[in-house]
């Protein structure tokens, strides 16, 4: 590679670690009220800026179910049954999709509900079979 004559060796990175080391500097002192500002001035850009520093993927390691006795596995499961289905028996009020037979807005069909339940038994049963 060859150096023009007229530029020393070395310039560029010198003013590439120049440039760094000032805006380091000027992130240091002026972070916070940037981020402030952006949250406050352009709240979009910077959720989208949030979530692209989030992972991809999010592993969760939750031994305690695996680790659970069936008879206390059942009774959560008992319970979450139980709430679920006060949910479903409290009364509709008007305008929330009674009308259309769909259902509250965000709850799922007894159907497919039931489903998951079987699942979930065959889940347990396949468990204890191991």
């Amino acid at each position: 590679m060859t150096h023009s004559p007229t530029k020393p060796v070395g310039l560029r990175d010198a003013l590439a670690k120049k440039f760094i080391d000032t805006l380091t500097a000027d992130f240091e002192q002026n972070c916070s009220k940037v981020i402030t500002t952006l949250r406050e001035d352009k709240a979009y850009d910077y959720l989208r800026i949030v979530v692209s520093l989030l992972p991809k993927e999010i592993v969760v390691d939750d031994s305690q179910l695996e680790e659970m006795p069936d008879d206390e596995l059942a009774a959560v499961l008992s319970a979450v049954r139980s709430l679920i289905a006060a949910r479903h028996a409290a009364p509709l009020a008007e305008g929330d999709g009674a009308e259309s037979g769909g259902g509250a807005p965000g709850y799922e069909s007894r159907t497919v509900r039931d489903r998951a339940s079987q699942d979930t038994d065959q889940e347990r049963q396949d468990r204890r079979a191991q």
